[in-house]
């Protein structure tokens, strides 16, 4: 399933702030579970490599996007490919990168590329997705 991310807060389909009963609804079979036992509950839904985070309020605070899912951002494909050629792609596009070692982020979009191999293996979109532990390391790209 295609993901065109078109902001910070998210693509068509599934945005930050949604309610935990919409998204159920909209996505259907998933799977629950805690990172830890202090997290917040995250819903999988595995068919269409789509992962809700929900605060306390149940909304969605944080969202994972991964196989099989293609998200793209100004028509790049971010998955499964090399974090340097997304983020030149980017770049080309006018869009901000910042790359760090852990992956990179999309300046001003709240958008997090996790690549701990050099392969992009999800996109994140939230706060958390765009404070990386490695922030410092950072490199922009513009």
């Amino acid at each position: 399933m295609e993901w065109d991310i078109t902001s910070a807060r998210g693509f068509a389909r599934l945005r930050l702030g949604d309610d935990l009963r919409d998204v159920r609804a909209r996505f259907g079979e998933h799977v629950t579970f805690r990172r830890t036992t202090a997290a917040d509950e995250t819903d999988h839904f595995v068919s269409v490599g789509v992962l809700a985070t929900y605060d306390t309020d149940r909304r969605v605070s944080f969202l994972e996007i991964v196989e099989p899912a293609t998200p793209r951002i100004a028509g790049v494909p971010l998955l499964g490919e090399s974090v340097d050629d997304v983020a030149r792609a980017l770049v080309a596009r006018g869009v901000r990168v910042e790359r760090d070692r852990d992956g990179a982020t999309v300046v001003g979009w709240g958008v997090g590329l996790w690549a701990p191999d050099e392969w992009v293996d999800s996109v994140s979109i939230g706060e958390r997705a765009t404070t990386p532990l490695s922030r410092s390391a950072g490199q922009l790209l513009s």
